[in-house]
């Protein structure tokens, strides 16, 4: 027996609400994906601008390192120098203590 033709719209309703459900949730679903790999290509971008970062740091660090040693080089001279000069300070002294007294 078939259903009564107000029943048959009802049944034919009802599946076009379902179907609408389910292509409204396959979009919403459609539409998570996409701005998931939006989020994921963005993420991306930011670690490779983080890694660009890190290099030319690391360069300012390599450059830094050169002037940091010849800064240490040279504090070591200007000591050695330093300790000549008094040095030589010491021996004039006592050269014209000994010569006072001649």
């Amino acid at each position: 027996p078939r259903p009564p033709p107000g029943d048959v719209d009802l049944l034919v309703g009802e599946q076009r609400v379902q179907l609408q459900v389910a292509m409204q949730d396959e979009d919403i679903d459609e539409a998570l994906v996409r701005e998931r790999e939006a989020e994921l290509r963005n993420i991306n971008a930011d670690v490779h601008k983080v890694n660009e970062i890190f290099r030319d740091l690391a360069t300012l660090v390599d450059k830094q390192q050169d002037d940091v040693d010849k800064i240490g080089e040279l504090v070591e001279r200007s000591h050695a120098h330093a300790e000549k000069g008094l040095d030589q300070v010491q021996k004039a002294a006592a050269n014209q203590s000994s010569c006072a007294l001649m």
